[in-house]
């Protein structure tokens, strides 16, 4: 039996029972949903497979690691398409369901990513000769430079120092101060800057709109894309990711934004505006949609989602 004729065979709904005894605690559930479903949509290619087979075995009990458990080995870090060719040689006392097996296999092909994105991020940061603080340094001093070329306005630090979670989190250095400055600019810059008007936009957000978010209190982003090859349940397999495999598990926060992104090929249906509505549902505050084109989508659908608030009322009179 192969990886990919394990994972024909077994349901996520069986598997996952099993993902937090390998995931090792808790969260990342919707992240192994979409793993499992990118891998079955995936075309094997015995090629890229560096082995050919993975042994199947109960892993050692050790302090760190005390249960039963299974390990695969080696098919960590293989090219995907390669290691869903490769045969699974289970050991004569393993005698743990189909299920629990996927689950092992799913935890150590995750170990670099769980998507191609991810993957391809963490091996190019791999490759550079600076430090990951000097690499997101160098990001969000672009982000910043495409936010003023577009119009928009970035605080300085001194500005931010008005926002509490801001100033709370600062030591009186002017080193403490610029570390946190460029830690929080960058997290927003990157969304502002990937969702900055454009011509291709259905619907978009002003660039002082978007740059009102610099001030946000509290900001949580989640990005998920459909991986279901057919955009006529591309919509629902969002939201299924939202309802059953805890989405949004850090947190819905006052205010939203909301951006579905797809191809010129296959556009955004009417109805699956609906998906945008009922995330907007979730706030108590307000909430704005953007509608983007991106191509690389092609059938698929893709959601970012901007949860974020600001100081709350009862604290400026508190203050």
């Amino acid at each position: 039996m192969t990886y990919k004729e394990l994972l024909d065979s077994v349901s996520f709904e069986e598997i996952v029972p099993y993902i937090e005894k390998y995931h090792g605690g808790k969260g990342c559930l919707v992240l192994y949903k979409i793993h499992y479903d990118m891998l079955r949509h995936l075309t094997p290619n015995p090629e890229d497979a560096y082995y050919k087979t993975a042994t199947v075995s109960h892993g050692e009990q050790d302090e760190d690691w005390p249960e039963p458990h299974l390990t695969v080995h080696p098919i960590e870090g293989q090219i995907w398409e390669g290691a869903l060719t490769m045969e699974l040689v289970i050991e004569p006392d393993v005698t743990e369901s189909l299920a629990e097996i996927a689950a092992c296999c799913l935890w150590h092909t995750s170990f670099y990513g769980f998507t191609k994105e991810q993957t391809k991020a963490k091996f190019e940061s791999w490759k550079r000769y600076i430090s990951d603080e000097e690499f997101q340094l160098q990001q969000a001093q672009k982000w910043v430079k495409m936010i003023k070329e577009a119009g928009g306005s970035v605080p300085t630090e001194k500005e931010l120092m008005a926002v509490p979670s801001f100033r709370d989190n600062v030591k009186a250095s002017k080193e403490s101060i610029m570390q946190e400055y460029w830690n929080r600019i960058s997290i927003t810059a990157e969304f502002v800057a990937n969702n900055l008007p454009a011509e291709s936009d259905i619907v978009n957000l002003p660039v002082e709109d978007l740059c009102k978010l610099f001030y946000a209190n509290h900001f949580i982003e989640y990005k998920y894309k459909s991986y279901c090859d057919d955009e006529n349940v591309r919509a629902e397999y969002l939201k299924d990711l939202i309802d059953k495999y805890e989405a949004f598990e850090c947190g819905i926060l006052d205010n939203g934004i909301i951006v579905l992104s797809s191809s010129k090929d296959y556009p955004l249906m009417m109805e699956e505006t609906r998906l945008a509505a009922y995330i907007a549902g979730m706030t108590s505050g307000n909430y704005a949609f953007i509608y983007k084109i991106d191509d690389s989508l092609e059938k698929e659908l893709r959601i970012n989602v901007v949860f974020y608030e600001y100081e709350k009322e009862q604290e400026k009179t508190e203050g």
